[in-house]
């Protein structure tokens, strides 16, 4: 009886194992666009900006994980400009 207890869990460990993402794996479209909703679309094109240079900064340095952050943070902020009916290039 314990042993097929311990089997069943170890298969279900398994399985769940599989389902589970690592951070480095995430869709950039996990950031939320909902940061940026009052934002114009001057200052989208200001944040814009500012993420791209710490972008380039990061990925200088190597630092992957907080650049994946701000690449996902990049797309939600496009996400917004685009609702915004935001014109080609503010992000």
């Amino acid at each position: 009886m314990m042993k097929t207890k311990t089997c069943i869990g170890a298969a279900l460990l398994l399985v769940l194992s599989g389902c589970a993402s690592s951070p480095e794996n995430m869709d950039e479209a996990n950031a939320s666009a909902i940061s940026y909703q009052d934002f114009s679309c001057d200052l989208m094109a200001v944040e814009a900006k500012l993420i791209t240079t710490k972008m380039e900064e990061l990925q200088e340095s190597g630092a992957k994980k907080q650049y994946r952050a701000l690449k996902r943070q990049k797309k939600a902020l496009a996400r917004s400009a685009n609702k915004k009916d935001c014109p080609a290039g503010t992000v």
